[in-house]
């Protein structure tokens, strides 16, 4: 009986001993299997990412492209060829051959608009490329290409360095005006902003970042889709940039 019950037990003990070996074979070979999904997941992910950097490339070639064509302007009396030029990253406006006021605002709106119309910000940096006068700002609220509210600096006015009003049907209007917290300079960039807030009918204008003034009631209906202006005449010519609308 009791040999018995020692032969039970080396039974017993020899088939854990092999259900063991088994077991490590199991784990030894999910652990390879573990490996070969890592190697593959590894590489899947660097695929991914190296199509995705190709497509980011490619999206950022089309821009430039886009850029480079101005087709995203709509323009008018910018010049004899009504053109806007893009180099190295800024558009050039060129009023040559224009009058003021016969020709009135070299008008350069963007097409593309924000989502709330209610309120929304414009910003661009802008750039006097001449070194006596110069005329350049924002066209806001824009219901087409001759009518919208504007704002404008002059670096060459301290008294008069910001210019606010409206074009109605081409034809310009004045409004509020006076002296800025810093004067914008002569071939040098500075940022000009237009904040319109859905609890006020009057926009807030800023100058690099410093708050200029906000008593300009506004002439048309809030409309997120803006521009950039400069006057004809006075030899003016200028650059702009990093057009915005929030």
């Amino acid at each position: 009986m009791k040999v018995c019950a020692v032969f039970v037990v080396v039974l017993g003990l020899m088939a854990c001993t092999e259900a063991g070996k088994k077991m490590k074979k199991c784990k030894k070979d999910l652990a390879a299997a573990g490996d070969v999904c890592d190697a593959k997941l590894a590489a899947a992910a660097a695929e991914c990412q190296k199509e995705q950097q190709a497509m980011d490339e490619l999206v950022s070639t089309l821009q430039k492209k886009l850029a480079e064509s101005t087709a995203i302007f709509d323009t008018k009396n910018c010049g004899h060829s009504n053109k806007v030029t893009y180099d190295a990253g800024k558009y050039l406006l060129n009023t040559e051959g224009g009058v003021w006021n016969t020709d009135g605002w070299c008008t350069v709106l963007d097409d593309q608009e924000g989502d709330d119309d209610d309120a929304y910000t414009v910003s661009v940096d802008l750039y006097a490329d001449t070194e006596e006068e110069n005329h350049l700002g924002i066209a806001y609220n824009v219901q087409d290409i001759n009518n919208f509210d504007i704002i404008y600096y002059r670096p060459h006015s301290t008294d008069r360095c910001f210019q606010s009003g409206h074009v109605v049907n081409g034809k310009s209007t004045w409004g509020v005006k006076g002296e800025c917290p810093t004067q914008p300079e002569f071939k040098q960039w500075f940022n000009a902003k237009v904040v319109v807030k859905a609890d006020s009918n009057n926009a807030d204008f800023y100058l690099d970042g410093e708050f200029v003034v906000n008593t300009q009631p506004m002439r048309f209906a809030k409309t997120a889709k803006a521009g950039v202006i400069m006057a004809n005449g006075f030899s003016n010519k200028g650059h702009f940039k990093n057009l915005e609308i929030n």
